[in-house]
């Protein structure tokens, strides 16, 4: 029934490890209603890299991660060799099951299993910008990686740390909220100096500096409001030097994506950004940590293809086959 040749790339221990009974049950769902279709499960960071590379060397037309936003990322990276898309007309899709889901809040990836199977009989194919990323990783090695969401230097990378080694028991809001909380509280400003398509636009204290090719990160914190996935721009955000408490109480604005007039706050958008840090500095990358500063982006227009639900058919069909619990 669905039209391209698909394979759904796994993480069975994203989200506490629910998702690989979950999706035990949507892959015999699937199956029963015909669809075609490969799945893998992935057993180690970054294996999803490789099991991406593998499926489109063998003419996959649509791979799919099933995770998180770091396994998202992981099959994001698979879709390039060398600096090349290895197949420049596959598609990248997602059900997301991870603690996170922030690119789900703008890409309308499919959560409940009447959403997969509109994916899978008729997708929407939309060309998306591309953001990448030279920076160390943590053995101090030059590293690189593609992203299609967010990537931040300060506390919020500090979250991160925070959320990927705690349990996500609690859910994607109370987990992000609590590590967030937690993550102020032991959080000293960093000095860096920032610059976009080749200007400085700062140089000081910030606890919080964002490159965003997404608006959302954080577990629903809608940081970069302004952004687009296909208006070839990233989008910066600097939190200067806020105190703790301050930090703390602008918080909410943060999730309404209302603290932008913020005078501690600068944005900016452009094509390049680098970031230079005093001492070396914690770098998330899309839900994950690979790395330090220094760091340097650039945005890779029309970068890679994304299938993802109508939304039409996502309010028609809301509430009809549901996701197996």
């Amino acid at each position: 029934m669905n039209k391209l040749k698909t394979v759904f790339v796994v993480n069975p221990v994203s989200n506490n490890g629910r998702t690989r009974k979950k999706w035990q049950k949507i892959a015999a769902a699937l199956q029963s209603r015909g669809y075609d279709f490969q799945y893998i499960f992935t057993s180690a960071p970054l294996d999803a890299v490789d099991i991406t590379r593998m499926a489109l060397r063998e003419g996959c037309e649509l791979v799919i991660a099933v995770g998180g936003d770091g396994t998202i990322n992981e099959v994001v990276n698979g879709f390039y060799l060398q600096g090349e898309l290895i197949n420049p007309n596959a598609c990248l899709s997602a059900v997301p099951m991870g603690t996170g889901g922030d690119l789900t809040r703008v890409l309308h990836f499919p959560r409940h299993l009447d959403g997969i199977c509109n994916l899978l009989d008729n997708p929407e194919i939309i060309t998306c910008d591309l953001a990448h990323a030279q920076f160390h990783n943590w053995q101090g090695e030059p590293c690189e990686r593609y992203f299609l969401n967010v990537a931040d230097i300060g506390f919020g990378a500090d979250v991160c740390v925070r959320v990927n080694r705690n349990s996500k028991a609690l859910g994607g809001f109370l987990s992000f909220l609590l590590s967030v909380v937690g993550a102020i509280a032991g959080f000293q400003n960093r000095n860096l100096s920032i610059s976009v398509d080749g200007i400085s636009i700062y140089c000081g204290a910030s606890v919080l500096s964002v490159v965003g090719n997404g608006r959302y990160f954080g577990g629903g914190m809608m940081i970069a409001p302004h952004a687009e996935y296909n208006d070839g721009l990233l989008d910066v955000v600097i939190l200067k030097d806020f105190k703790k408490a301050e930090l703390l109480y602008n918080l909410p604005l943060v999730y309404k994506g209302t603290h932008l007039k913020h005078p501690k706050i600068s944005i900016a958008r452009g094509r390049e950004v680098k970031i230079h840090s005093e001492y070396a500095a914690c770098l998330e990358i899309d839900g994950e940590t690979p790395g330090l500063s220094d760091a340097a982006f650039n945005v890779i227009p029309g970068g890679i293809k994304i299938a993802k639900n109508k939304i039409s058919s996502l309010r028609s069909k809301r509430h009809h086959l549901r996701l197996p619990c």
